[in-house]
């Protein structure tokens, strides 16, 4: 999944303009690992995986990015990128809910 960010930046001498999250390859160790992270990053919720700092570890682990790339992103193009992670891994326990009813 690709997002065009609409204030590229520059990493190790590269202007990055779009992300490329392979979110489809996540697994749950990676989302065990992310939590942690996110809480090393001083989150507190129960849930750290949907906080924005959670979503913006995942957004790293899935862009090849580090945590504090994502998070210094401007604010549009953070509340996008953290968005689409939110909606994808929603969609997930979404899906999951659903198929669990049938």
């Amino acid at each position: 999944m690709e997002i065009k960010l609409q204030k590229p930046f520059v990493k190790d001498g590269k202007t990055i303009e779009k992300l490329t999250l392979n979110l489809e390859a996540i697994t749950g160790n990676d989302l065990i690992k992310a939590e942690k992270v996110a809480r090393a990053l001083g989150e507190e919720a129960v849930n750290p995986l949907f906080t924005q700092t959670g979503l913006a570890v995942v957004a790293a682990q899935t862009s090849g990015l580090t945590p504090d790339d994502i998070l210094e992103l401007s604010a549009p193009d953070f509340l996008l990128v953290v968005n689409t992670v939110y909606n994808f891994l929603f969609g997930w326990v979404l899906s999951a809910a659903i198929q669990s009813k049938i």
